[in-house]
Order: structure tokens, then C-alpha cells, then sequence
């Protein structure tokens, strides 16, 4: 009989070590998740954590994750949970954050064209490149970095920039590229 407890009760430590396992990562899934992403074309791939994803045709994306567009012709779409959509074309890589509900994106390599959603006052969306840094309210937007080199287009709105190299800023209006 003592034997038999010991098994029932280690059965039953393990049974809610697993439980409380899954709970805390589903948990963490649901909280984590951001928007959704979309390939429409090419190589679209997602990497968080280590791990590195096909994106097949749609899948949540999470907080700190990575979006790896490869070749020409490849093309992914982001469609954030406040409305916010961004195409990613070429050879392109994106990390995305939310942090405190404001949305962070660092372009790595590649081009972005972003349909941004009004932001909260004082959380707006964030895009840093190798030498600059934008803070984007609700606009309609081109970025790309290429080489060390940052571009920004902006179709309509007022976008912030702020360069690293002398922490100088301007706003960008639209019809306006700098």
C-alpha cells in the first residue's frame, strides 16, 4: 500500500507539473500575440525565440518576433490588432515588439510601406533603422534601409524622425521624403 501512494502520488505531482507547463504557455501565447501574418508571395519565414517558422499561408504573430522576407519577389503582410497594416517586400527583415501597448518595429534590411492606425497619445508606433528612429501617429508611410542608408516617404500624416548620428529631428509631412 505505501508503495502504491508513492506512485498515485507522484502520478498526481506530475499530472499538475504538466498542467501548470501548458497553462502558463498558453498563456503566455495569448498574451503575447500581436496581429497576424499574411504571405502572399515567396519565402516568408518567422523567428522568436530560436525557433524559426514557415509561414505557409497565415499565422499569429507574437511580440519579439522576427519576419524574414527572402528573394525579389517576396511579399508578407502585418495586420496589427489596432488596425495598423504593413507590407513587407524583397529582401526584408522586421522585429516586432509591443511593449507597454505602444507597437515597436526595427527594420533590419529591406522595405516597408505601413498603413498606421491613430495611436494613443504618447504610445505611437515606433520604427528604428540602423541610423534613425520615427515615431508615427497615424499615417500612411514608405521606409526602407538599405546599406546604412534610411529612406522615409510619407504619403499623408506627420511622421518624427530622429537621427542617431546627432540626435537631430524633423517632421516629415506628407508628400514629404527626407
Amino acid at each position: 500500500t505505501r508503495r502504491r501512494w508513492i506512485w498515485w502520488a507522484a502520478a498526481a505531482a506530475s499530472l499538475i507539473v504538466a498542467a501548470g507547463f501548458f497553462y502558463q504557455r498558453s498563456r503566455y501565447n495569448e498574451v503575447s500575440v500581436i496581429g497576424r501574418l499574411t504571405r502572399l508571395a515567396g519565402q516568408v519565414s518567422v523567428e522568436r525565440d530560436g525557433l524559426v517558422d514557415d509561414a505557409e499561408r497565415e499565422l499569429n504573430l507574437c511580440s519579439g518576433a522576427t519576419v524574414r522576407v527572402e528573394g525579389l519577389a517576396g511579399l508578407a503582410r502585418l495586420h496589427f490588432d489596432d488596425g495598423t497594416e504593413i507590407s513587407l517586400s524583397g529582401e526584408t527583415q522586421l522585429t516586432c515588439i509591443r511593449e507597454d501597448g505602444q507597437i515597436q518595429l526595427t527594420l533590419r534590411r529591406g522595405q516597408l510601406t505601413a498603413d498606421v492606425a491613430p495611436q494613443p497619445t504618447g504610445s505611437p508606433l515606433t520604427i528604428r533603422t540602423s541610423n534613425a528612429e520615427m515615431e508615427v501617429l497615424g499615417t500612411r508611410l514608405v521606409v526602407s534601409n538599405e546599406q546604412g542608408v534610411s529612406e522615409l516617404g510619407v504619403h499623408y500624416g506627420r511622421v518624427r524622425i530622429r537621427r542617431f548620428t546627432d540626435g537631430k529631428t524633423i517632421d516629415v509631412e506628407g508628400g514629404q521624403y527626407a
